[in-house]
């Protein structure tokens, strides 16, 4: 469930995904998916914001296995993926923020009022907040407290208290498993960032020794021989490497 594969595309892992059923406005239950994902790195190379965006309409379009002519279009459910994005990579002007992204329509010739539930089917959600910024709203206050990765779990519960927080054995329970949470998603960036490095630090090899061998002007075969046996690549790879640097 976590999880969203198709044969053409990368595979989707969501940190949080599950499935919600209340009643609607007309009385009956409506249907819709929520995505949680916990960023530790407001920078990773690309807006965080195309990700989410990417996240939320892969777990639309995966709701249709296979598509034939009898194909329901309107038990497609509302997708919302909502983002926690912390720590010192999220900019000061962007600490303690909250951006909804939705589908809104715009009627360029006359006027065609439509219920927004027919249209508005995706939504990501950002909520930015740094460790130490003085953010007024108490439910960022909030999780401002909890995902602090140098506080004890001592300390967060006191800091809720001061916060007019009444906290017993479940929220206490959750405050413990939240800070092991945080843990969680500082390690896997900080993870991240290391693979990031490594991957960079290949790529320059990689392209270094073709370089050099080209300069020497040794045989196209011969360099695919070698750089396969040195980096441990796959034919795909090499073939890649090979090519992109012609192209250069």
């Amino acid at each position: 469930m976590n999880e969203d594969t198709t044969v053409t595309e990368a595979t989707v892992t969501y940190d949080v995904l599950f499935k919600v059923k209340c009643p609607g406005k007309s009385g009956k239950f409506i249907e819709f998916y929520i995505n949680v994902e916990a960023q530790a790195d407001y920078n990773p190379g690309y807006p965080l914001e195309i990700r989410a965006l990417y996240y939320a309409s892969r777990r639309f379009a995966s709701q249709l296995r296979h598509i034939t002519k009898k194909t329901n279009y309107g038990s497609l459910e509302k997708v919302y993926s909502i983002w926690l994005v912390m720590g010192d990579t999220v900019p000061k002007k962007a600490a303690g923020t909250v951006s909804y992204y939705h589908m809104t329509k715009e009627d360029l010739v006359g006027d065609f009022e439509q219920e927004a539930d027919i249209y508005d089917k995706i939504s990501t959600i950002m909520i930015r907040f740094d460790e130490d910024s003085d953010i007024k709203d108490p439910y960022l206050k909030s999780l401002q407290t909890i995902f602090k990765k140098e506080t004890s779990k001592q300390e967060k519960i006191e800091a809720f208290e001061e916060q007019g927080i009444e906290i017993d054995d479940q929220l206490e329970s959750g405050v413990s498993d939240m800070c092991n949470y945080g843990s969680y998603v500082a390690a896997s960036s900080e993870k991240k960032g290391i693979e990031k490095g490594l991957k960079e630090g290949l790529k320059e090899g990689v392209n270094g020794t073709i370089s050099i061998l080209r300069e020497m002007n040794v045989p196209e075969r011969e360099i695919a021989e070698r750089i396969k046996a040195k980096f441990n690549l796959t034919d795909e790879e090499v073939d890649e490497y090979l090519c992109v640097l012609k192209l250069k």
